[in-house]
């Protein structure tokens, strides 16, 4: 399943993943400059964690100033921050597995 969910402004690009998961592929964060990945997401009556952000999520973003991982992701994709010029603080969590 692959989807497209706003929250605070925010548009999340994501998929469901094979341990029933939910994968962030891309991020549009507009205006804001301040990004906080979900700790999970209510899909009908479904609360499913976010556990991974794709590689190139932010790719080439230029307003994203600071990122909060919320406390389920576990793995970072290569280049998720790619070219984020403006990007100067990434707040990890204690459940942080992978950086691949």
């Amino acid at each position: 399943m692959a989807g497209e969910i706003t929250i605070n402004g925010i548009r999340y690009e994501m998929f469901l993943n094979e341990d029933v998961a939910i994968t962030i592929r891309r991020v549009d964060v507009g205006v804001n400059t301040v990004v906080t990945i979900p700790d999970s997401i209510r899909i009908g009556d479904s609360v499913i964690p976010v556990t991974v952000v794709e590689a190139r999520a932010f790719k080439n973003n230029a307003t994203v100033k600071k990122v909060v991982l919320g406390k389920n992701v576990v793995t970072i994709k290569e280049s998720a921050f790619e070219n984020c010029r403006a990007l100067s603080e990434v707040t990890l969590n204690n459940g942080l597995l992978n950086t691949t």
